[in-house]
């Protein structure tokens, strides 16, 4: 199953999700963030992990991100590189979710590597005429900032999957475990991207 190369976001395409500004024109200069949902007591710990069920006994059309909220003891760059790091996720989910439109926001926050497999994994969505349904929900546990670079671990419960476009049939069982995630940055300026994203790691 290619769930972490969904994100990845853990290989260039034919048609890719279209990026505006990425390689010819400066470096975006992101707008603040809106504050992340909070993520209640109840939500799961890194270390649960339940059977997999079958995907049509988990099908659902709940297909929002919720992004936990960041340490509260983050420095400002660990802070701009993880609310990068959950708005990643967001628009990566997006694109996953309609993988058919543009989407130029995905320049803001990943380049590379990573960039490279998100779109391998959009294309595979295109022509295999599928789509993502499901929620997912993502924390970000610890960034480590070395300069213009920061490496960061996080955890991801991801209840999405394939679903064929003319169908509606899901194509997949749905993996309810939680995942440990890692993602590697780079700065430009005052711009936090990801350049690498990457299933465990930490």
């Amino acid at each position: 199953m290619e769930r972490l190369g969904r994100a990845h976001i853990l290989v260039g395409v034919a048609a890719a999700v279209v990026l505006s500004g990425c390689t010819s024109t400066p470096e975006p200069t992101l707008s603040p963030f809106s504050a992340p949902p909070t993520v209640t007591a109840s939500s799961p710990q890194a270390s649960a992990a339940t059977s997999v069920p079958t995907a049509s006994s988990t099908a659902t059309t709940d297909d929002t991100t919720t992004i936990g909220d960041l340490p509260s003891s983050f420095t400002g760059d660990q802070r701009a590189a993880g609310l990068v790091w959950g708005e990643y996720w967001k628009a990566a989910m997006a694109a996953y979710r309609n993988p058919r439109q543009p989407h130029p926001e995905l320049g803001k926050y990943i380049t590379g590597e990573a960039l490279a497999l998100l779109n391998g994994y959009v294309n595979k969505l295109q022509t295999t005429g599928r789509h993502l349904v499901g929620p997912t929900t993502f924390w970000v546990d610890s960034i480590t900032v070395s300069g213009n670079t920061a490496k960061g671990c996080g955890r991801l419960m991801d209840l999405s999957h394939e679903i064929d476009d003319v169908s509606g049939e899901s194509k997949e069982m749905v993996d309810p475990s939680m995942r440990i995630v890692s993602a590697a940055f780079t700065r430009a300026g005052e711009v936090w991207r990801i350049s690498i994203s990457n299933k465990g790691g930490c």
